[in-house]
């Protein structure tokens, strides 16, 4: 045969009639490129088995609208004269092949052609896809882990919520004045009051209540003078188990403003301790107290707008979230605990003792006196109930 009647000047005089470039054969073939090359430039022995090269040339023909027996018999002579590649004897499709032969080749070349599409383009938009639908579940997956750990650290409740649910914070009724390390707080409670307090709010007077009659006559109530006004108004409707005078006398002092300053320089810390969700908890209007145990143990004894006084010995590692219209806050070894107040970093005030009272806001504390939560026989009091219920002062 000569060389003008081979499949590759065949193909390429077809190509260049219909005016298409060897690049678009390929991208409507899906044939690579080189295999096109070799096949127009006659090099078989270049391409894979026959089997293969006999589907490129049907997808060639048909992209190019060339007789396909034509161009089979001109691959099959192509190969016979070609010494380097095998001969094959093949005989005419339709005109010398039987019918199951033939049907078995047109399978075989349509697997073929699928095959090389599939590999060629679908293949690799799918693991494509497969992979970024990896990463992302893998971003929501640990999105979601995150997010899951930071809810565990806060229930949605305003007036307290206690982070960690297995943490050994102890319970509010246990009895905090017969453990060993909590009669150091009681002391320390004391020498808050004598020693710093008084030196906060520059010897201010003492706030004391009004002497009361043990047993008050109901006939003679008319004829008793009114008390003094005091900050604490409300206390006079209290309601408390004990009798009048049955609790020892205690000195009151008014409750300092500046108990705390607002650290402007702790964008790292907060990085590394308040998390998303307890930042997102504040609103305007409610304050939000955030404290973490991160060196030491800190006993803690609180009250969120006027509820159950609470006291806890707030464990290394822990953490303890408090929201509420007014938050008050008594703390032992204070400087063991970061507090976050309306999601920043606060400074306490320096004491001595290592014992602290704080309200918030802190412009309330004009309507409070120190010590905030007197103890007698292992109960807390408020303030104002202890105040209304105690001995007079002593002559």
């Amino acid at each position: 045969m000569e060389e003008n009647n081979s499949i590759g000047l065949l193909l390429k005089n077809a190509r260049e009639a219909r005016d298409l470039t060897l690049e678009d054969v390929a991208q409507k073939t899906k044939i690579n490129i080189n295999i096109l090359r070799a096949l127009e430039n006659n090099d078989l022995q270049d391409l894979p088995n026959i089997a293969y090269v006999r589907g490129f040339v049907k997808s060639y023909s048909k992209v190019v609208k060339l007789d396909q027996n034509q161009a089979m018999d001109s691959l099959n002579a192509t190969y016979q004269i070609n010494k380097k590649a095998p001969v094959v004897q093949t005989q005419k499709i339709e005109l010398n092949s039987s019918e199951e032969e033939k049907r078995q080749e047109e399978i075989q070349e349509s697997l073929i052609s699928i095959v090389q599409s599939f590999f060629n383009k679908n293949i690799m938009i799918g693991l494509g896809v497969l992979l970024i639908l990896i990463v992302v579940v893998n971003a929501l997956v640990n999105w979601f882990a995150d997010l899951n750990f930071e809810r565990k650290e806060i229930t949605e409740n305003k007036t307290e919520n206690i982070v960690e649910p297995q943490s050994v914070l102890k319970e509010a009724n246990e009895n905090l004045l017969e453990m060993a390390a909590a009669k150091k707080f009681a002391q320390e409670l004391a020498d808050e009051v004598k020693e710093n307090e008084t030196a906060e709010v520059e010897k201010a007077p003492p706030v004391v209540a009004k002497k009361e009659k043990t047993e008050p006559r109901p006939e003679k109530k008319k004829e008793e003078p009114k008390p003094e006004p005091k900050p604490e108004s409300a206390e006079n409707t209290i309601q408390v188990t004990r009798e009048i005078g049955s609790l020892p006398y205690e000195q009151f002092y008014p409750a300092p403003s500046n108990m705390f300053t607002i650290n402007k320089n702790a964008e790292d810390i907060k990085k590394e301790l308040l998390p998303q969700s307890i930042k997102i908890a504040y609103r305007e209007g409610i304050e939000s107290v955030y404290l973490v145990a991160d060196s030491g143990d800190t006993w803690i004894s609180y009250q969120t707008d006027g509820g159950d006084i609470k006291r806890y010995v707030l464990k290394q590692g822990r953490k303890l979230y408090l929201s509420g219209e007014e938050v008050l806050l008594f703390l032992g070894n204070y400087r063991a605990t970061k507090i976050f107040y309306n999601n920043e970093l606060i400074e306490v005030n320096p004491t001595n003792s290592g014992v602290r009272s704080l309200i918030f806001p802190p412009e309330a504390a004009k309507d409070h006196v120190l010590p905030l939560f007197p103890v007698y026989q292992g109960k807390s009091y408020s303030a104002k109930e202890y105040r209304a219920k105690m001995q007079p002062k002593p002559n």
